[in-house]
């Protein structure tokens, strides 16, 4: 069932990254390009990154630390600015910042709620005689 969350929230940031190169009309080139349209554009696609990431990754800080960079690889490449020395700085930032977020605090239990030896049965309690 948790899978079937992910892979929902993979498929929604599609629909919502399609939603957006259909419905918003492209500028003439990167200069001519409003603030808007970049981040009606680039805004869904980091959203689209770090679910796709999530699906494979527990943590959804680390996916969205993986998403962020890979999204600065892309923005350069749009800008006609990618190079080397930029993606391999741009992957050890990305690296160091995902290495130094914790893992995550909130785990699932895996028998409920409560463990079986907290619990109190009706078996421990005694009959009182009246």
């Amino acid at each position: 069932m948790h899978i079937l969350k992910k892979i929902f929230l993979v498929v929604f940031s599609t629909l919502i990254l399609g939603a957006v190169i259909y419905f918003v009309e492209p500028p003439n080139s990167w200069e001519n390009a409003s603030i808007f349209q970049i981040l009606v554009f680039f805004i869904p696609l980091l959203f689209f990154f770090s679910s796709i990431f999530n699906v494979f990754i527990i943590s959804f800080p680390k996916s969205f630390v993986l998403g962020l960079g890979l999204m600065f690889i892309t923005v350069l490449w749009a800008i006609g600015r990618i190079s080397i020395t930029s993606v391999v700085i741009t992957a050890i930032a990305t690296i160091l910042l995902f290495t130094s977020l914790p893992k995550s605090r909130f785990t699932r239990p895996s028998k409920g709620l409560t463990s079986a030896s907290k619990a109190s049965t009706l078996s421990k309690f005694r009959r009182l005689k009246l």
